[in-house]
């Protein structure tokens, strides 16, 4: 009679069997939870794209075109922020500067295009130095801002700065120079300023 308790290569045939087929059950488990998590994970980035500085960029401007003026302004701070992890020498970051304190102009929110001039200024010093025409430029738009909000006699001040710092660094007669006049000549027109006025940086 047959010991029951003692198992031959016959009977482990079946239970070999057996655990095969567990086995490969749970190889096509892993295999499809997988595949699904790989699609998952997939659609997750194509929704969410990574933030990088041209993913925020992008939609920032893609929102102002649309008028989503909320969405946008966010998207360009935080293209903002992405710079500022950049080099100060690196354009992007002054490419960000200029774009968001042109958002807030256009949007009238004169107080924060301020606040991103002056930072924009800043970084003009650090790079280009205190007497660079890229900081009479810089000087310019702020008095804009400043001219906007009827703030003639801060807007005056600023652009005699601008002036002065593109007749040192590229002469009287250049064209930029020649714009930045027309633009402070304007002013003392709307200031109703004396024609002596005028006449100093003639």
């Amino acid at each position: 009679m047959k010991d029951l308790t003692v198992l031959t290569a016959y009977d482990l045939i079946p239970i070999h069997k057996f655990l095969n087929s567990i086995f490969m059950t749970r190889m096509k488990l892993v295999v499809y939870i997988t595949a699904f998590l790989g699609t998952v994970l997939y659609a997750y980035n194509y929704l969410n794209p990574p933030q990088t500085w041209e993913v925020e960029n992008k939609k920032a401007i893609t929102a102002f075109h649309k008028s989503q003026f909320d969405e946008a302004e966010k998207h360009f701070v935080q293209a903002l922020k992405l710079a500022e992890t950049f080099s100060v020498k690196d354009p992007r970051l002054y490419f960000s500067l200029g774009q968001l304190a042109e958002f807030y102009r256009i949007q009238s929110m004169f107080l924060k295009a301020e606040k991103v001039l002056h930072h924009t200024l800043v970084i003009d010093d650090k790079v280009f130095g205190p007497k660079h025409y890229n900081k009479a430029l810089n000087l310019n738009n702020l008095a804009v801002n400043y001219r906007m909000q009827g703030k003639f006699e801060d807007a005056k001040n600023i652009l005699e700065q601008s002036i002065n710092i593109l007749e040192d660094s590229l002469g009287k007669e250049h064209p930029l120079a020649r714009r930045i006049f027309d633009h402070y000549t304007h002013l003392l027109n709307v200031m109703n300023s004396s024609k002596e006025d005028q006449k100093a940086y003639k």
